[in-house]
């Protein structure tokens, strides 16, 4: 089922097909079956990774009565981008994630990545403006949460 990197992929917004065509070249691709554990919160991020198909979770773990469960925070489909951490220091996960469903995932070394980025400093440009969207709308997305939670205690604190 695989094919190539698409457009459709936030972080490929704006790419030709040739810058397509780099990007594949460098790319691996992996399978992962329902429920796989594709990454952990705090391990060293080699990666990025974009869905290619599948539904993954994003999560998060939390401590409820005393034992850590993996919450999802958010789902992410084909064209998402995950482990973006994987370019930006410490290079570290800031989430799980585990397959919801049968996974496709294009993962692209980020030492590989680096090395055409110094050879095509356009689709390094490309890559920093399109991850910095990803990026906001993670924040957003926390933002949101921790307002509404935020709502929550201080209706209780103040009702």
């Amino acid at each position: 089922m695989e094919s190539k990197p698409s457009k459709k992929a936030a972080i490929f917004t704006g790419f030709t097909d040739g810058e397509l065509a780099l990007l594949h070249g460098i790319s691996e691709f992996k399978v992962y079956d329902e429920g796989d554990i594709i990454f952990s919160l705090g391990e060293e991020v080699r990666r990025l990774i974009v869905v290619a198909y599948g539904t993954v979770a994003l999560t998060l773990p939390i401590q409820i009565k005393g034992t850590s469960n993996n919450v999802t925070i958010e789902e992410k489909g084909a064209g998402a981008v995950l482990a973006w951490s994987a370019l930006v220091p410490p290079h570290k996960f800031t989430l799980g994630a585990r397959a919801l469903t049968a996974v496709g995932l294009y993962e692209f070394d980020r030492d590989a990545l680096a090395r055409l980025f110094g050879e095509q400093p356009r689709l390094h440009l490309m890559i920093a403006n399109n991850l910095n969207r990803v990026i906001a709308s993670r924040v957003t997305l926390l933002e949101a949460l921790v307002a509404r939670d935020l709502q929550r205690w201080v209706s209780e604190k103040y009702a």
